[in-house]
C-alpha cells in the first residue's frame, strides 16, 4: 500500500519500526523488571534492561534493512493464517537464519558484557553494559533506517513487481 501512495522509504521503515517499538518495548521492559522483581536481581538490572533495548533496537534496524529486500508469502485475506503458499520455503528459511546470525553477530558487544557483569557482579560493569546496549541498538537502529530506507526507495518497482506476482 505505500509503494502506491508514495510513502518515503524513511518513513516506511519508521513507520514499521514504531508499529513493531510500541509494543515490543514496553513488554520488554516489563519482563525486565518482572525479572529483577523475582530473583531479587536489581544490581544487575541496568545491564539487563541495557541489554533488552540494546537487542531491540538492533533488531529493528536489521528488520528495517532485511524488510527492504526480502518479501515473503502470505496468506491471502480470509485464508487460514498458518496456511503456507508453496513455493521457496527453503528458502525463506535461510534468509531468516541469516538474520538470526546478523542479529547475533551485532548484539554479541552488549551480550558478552551482560555475561561478564552477571558473572562478577560488577555494578560499574552492570551501567557500562546499560549504556553499550542503548548505544549500540541507537547506532544499529539509525544505520538500519537509512539503509532500509535508501534500499526501499531503490527497489520500490522491483518490490511492487513482486508482490503483484505473489497475488
Amino acid at each position: 500500500m505505500h509503494l502506491a501512495t508514495g510513502v518515503s522509504g524513511f518513513h516506511d521503515r519508521l513507520g514499521r519500526a514504531v508499529g513493531y517499538a510500541v509494543i515490543a518495548l514496553p513488554l520488554g521492559l516489563i519482563y525486565t523488571v518482572l525479572g529483577a522483581v523475582l530473583t531479587n536481581g536489581w544490581v544487575m538490572f541496568p545491564a539487563q534492561l541495557g541489554v533488552m533495548l540494546g537487542t531491540a533496537l538492533s533488531g529493528l534496524g536489521l528488520g528495517s534493512i532485511a524488510s527492504a529486500y526480502f518479501i515473503y508469502n502470505v496468506p491471502a485475506p480470509g485464508d487460514n493464517p498458518f496456511k503456507s503458499r508453496p513455493g521457496n520455503n527453503f528458502t525463506q528459511a535461510l534468509r531468516q537464519m541469516a538474520g538470526l546470525l546478523a542479529f547475533a553477530v551485532v548484539c554479541l558487544p552488549e551480550l558478552i558484557l551482560l555475561i561478564i557483569s552477571l558473572a562478577t557482579g560488577s555494578v560499574l560493569l552492570a551501567w557500562i553494559t546499560f549504556v553499550t546496549g542503548i548505544l549500540l541498538g541507537a547506532v544499529m537502529l539509525f544505520i538500519g533506517l537509512r539503509s532500509g530506507a535508501k534500499a526501499y526507495d531503490r527497489r520500490a518497482p522491483e518490490i511492487l513487481t513482486q508482490l503483484i506476482a505473489q497475488n
